[in-house]
């Protein structure tokens, strides 16, 4: 799975990699934090497939874990 590391810039905000933006993460994004985590998608997305994606996530993490 595709990973982007990112770092804050000197104002402190996160810039978006183009890649992301070509696929629609540009104008407006909406962000749900939790303490170790955030899901970000562009604004209005289907919440079925916000969920289905983050269960694809969640499986590749639990990969990298089992690979350890």
């Amino acid at each position: 799975m595709v990973r982007f590391r990112q770092k804050l810039d000197r104002n402190m905000k996160i810039y978006i990699p183009k890649p992301l933006r070509e696929i629609g993460f540009k104008d407006v994004l909406e962000i749900r934090p939790d303490t170790h985590a955030a899901a970000i998608y562009p604004e209005g997305t289907d919440v079925s497939k916000i969920i289905r994606s983050l269960e694809l996530i969640i499986q590749d993490l639990k990969l990298e874990i089992s690979d350890e």
